[in-house]
This record gives C-alpha cells, sequence and structure tokens, in this order.
C-alpha cells in the first residue's frame, strides 16, 4: 500500500506581461489512489491596469482644505482682533482725543455769560460775546431778568430738583436747567443768592455744565460776604468775579491770538517739531493776516480742510500749549 502525501503545496503560474481581461481558472486535484474522489476547484481572476491615483490630486483636494481653514481662522482671527483689540483701542483714542478737545468746544459754544443776584434779579456781572452787545446794557438787563422769569415759572413744573438726576450726577446746585429758544440756549445753574446764566449757541455738553456747577459753587463761597452787606455796588464784582471765571474757564480762548514772533519757524520746519496739522495751521494763519494776528480761533477750524474737526482742535490746542500761537493781549 502507498503511503498519502499530506500537506501545504504551493504552484506558481507565469502570465504574460501587459496580460488584461477576466480570466476563469479551474484547478483540478486528482488523488493517486481510487479512494480518494477527483475534486475541481473554479475561479475567476479580473487582471486590469493598476489603479493609481492621478498626480497631485490627493495633494491638491487637501491643500484647498487646509486653506479654507486657514482661511476661515485667518477671519475668524481678524474678527476677534478688531472687536477685542482695534475697536476698544480706536474707541479710547477718541474719547481721549475728545477730552482734549470738549474744552475748545465748550469755549466756543458760549456767548455770553451773567452772574445775577436772584433776590432782586440785577446782574452784578456780563460778559458777552457776538450775541448781546454790551453797550445796551438796558436791553441786556432786561434779558436777563426774563430769563429768571421763565426759569422760575419752569421750576414750579419739572425743572430740577436737589434730588434730581443733576444732582446725582454730582452736579451739586440747588437747581440747573437748560432752556431752548430755538435760536440759542441758556444753562441756568442756581444757588442761594446767586444765579449763573450761561447763553449758549448749541445744547451744553455734561463737561460743561460740570464746570458750571463749580463756577456758581465756587462764586458763592468767595462771594458771601459781599452779597451779605450789598449795597448795590458793582464795582467789587467787576474785580472778583473775573478772576474766579478764569479759574474756571480759559476765557482767553475767546479772544485774538497771533504767531509769537520769537519762534523760528523755518528752523521747526526743519527739524520737523511741528506736525503736519500744525503746519497746516500755522500756514492759514500767515495766509490770513499779513501781521500773523488771529481774531478769532474758531476762524482757523472752519479755514483748514480736515473733516475731523477734532484733529485741528487738538493741534490749535498743542500749538497753545507750547505758545507758538499767544493771547494777542498777553
Amino acid at each position: 500500500m502507498n503511503e498519502t502525501t499530506l500537506g501545504n503545496y504551493q504552484t506558481q503560474i507565469d502570465l504574460p506581461e501587459n496580460l488584461n481581461g477576466t480570466y476563469s481558472f479551474d484547478l483540478i486535484i486528482t488523488p493517486d489512489r481510487i479512494i480518494y474522489k477527483t475534486t475541481i476547484y473554479s475561479f475567476v481572476v479580473v487582471i486590469s491596469e493598476p489603479i493609481v491615483d492621478k498626480p497631485g490630486l490627493p495633494n491638491y483636494l487637501l491643500w484647498i482644505i487646509i486653506g479654507v481653514l486657514i482661511s476661515i481662522v485667518s477671519v475668524l482671527g481678524v474678527l476677534s482682533l478688531r472687536t477685542y483689540v482695534y475697536m476698544p483701542r480706536k474707541r479710547k483714542k477718541e474719547a481721549e482725543l475728545l477730552s482734549r478737545t470738549q474744552r475748545f468746544k465748550d469755549l466756543n459754544n458760549i456767548q455770553a455769560i451773567v452772574i445775577i443776584h436772584r433776590l432782586s434779579g440785577i446782574p452784578i456781572y456780563s460778559r458777552s460775546y457776538s450775541i448781546l452787545e454790551k453797550h445796551k446794557k438796558e436791553l441786556f438787563s432786561g434779558f436777563i431778568q426774563a430769563i429768571t422769569m421763565i426759569g422760575e415759572e419752569f421750576s414750579e413744573k419739572d425743572i430740577v430738583k436737589p434730588e434730581s438726576e443733576d444732582k446725582e450726577k454730582g452736579f451739586g446746585v440747588e437747581k440747573m436747567m437748560e432752556l431752548d429758544f430755538k435760536q440759542f440756549y441758556c444753562l441756568i445753574a442756581d444757588i442761594e443768592d446767586l444765579r449763573a446764566v450761561f447763553i449758549l449757541k448749541e445744547r451744553s455738553s455734561e463737561r460743561l455744565k460740570s464746570q458750571v456747577s463749580h463756577l456758581i459753587l465756587a462764586l458763592n463761597l468767595k462771594l458771601s460776604n459781599e452779597l451779605e452787606n450789598w449795597d448795590g455796588s458793582l464795582d467789587v464784582f467787576e474785580i472778583l468775579v473775573p478772576e474766579i471765571l478764569n479759574e474756571y474757564f480759559e476765557l482767553y480762548y475767546k479772544d485774538s491770538f497771533e504767531l509769537a514772533s520769537d519762534i523760528n519757524l523755518i528752523r521747526m520746519k526743519k527739524e520737523k517739531s511741528l506736525s503736519k496739522m500744525e503746519m497746516r495751521i500755522i500756514n492759514v494763519i500767515q495766509s490770513m493776516s499779513k501781521d500773523n494776528k488771529i481774531a478769532n480761533l474758531n476762524n482757523i477750524v472752519e479755514l483748514v480742510h480736515e473733516e475731523n474737526k477734532n484733529l485741528i482742535i487738538e493741534a490749535i490746542e498743542s500749538l497753545i500749549e507750547r505758545k507758538i500761537i499767544i493771547p494777542l493781549n498777553n
């Protein structure tokens, strides 16, 4: 009896190159001994060209995806930077610029100042700019008296009380109101025997209201003795009131200015110690007047072509601070 060989067998089929198509293979296993049945195994083999990715396609798609992600991250980053960094900085700069220029705007807004003895209604001091003519004293006094009467009428209805909003803001006066006469506004502040009336071109700012309240508090404190023993004379008030006014308002801004004669502008231009806006202002001053005098600082603001007027005012303030333009009466 022949022994049966058991185990694993392997065969190799050599196929020609560049062979394509579908082929059927039959594997027939026939043992030597008849006790084992011949077994046939059939299978199909598909031979085709190797699947090769198109050159650069996966890389191309990958770079597109990466580019889109980078773009999204960049947009979000820019928006975050704008929201949390750029805009707060811009608002801070604008607020700082406004704080530096608001004084100029408030002074330009003032058209007349009248300090009144409340009990008698007599103006103890007045200073006028353009709206009220100084030589019409009687009409001026009557106009002030009319304002006080209107103020009293309004105060019975809805004018500020000590516990009102203005009191909460820290203005600290007994009463503060602003009357709209269409052509001008009147900001009125009362405390004890005094009333301060500011005639304005436009509505007052919060800063101006605060300054007026500080002024009338100081006037009430420093003039209390004179008012208590007042004999009707205005001479003492003509001396004391301007001194107190100048502590709270730079009213010389409303007077004439001139370019300082001892300033070497040629050297400053060469050294570039002046900003472009400061140079523009100086050029406007020189073109306005042969003697380099400025009757009104606001004329410069109107003549310099710049959309953001705050930048002009800031430059004017800088020139005054550096004494390049100086008050004419100094």
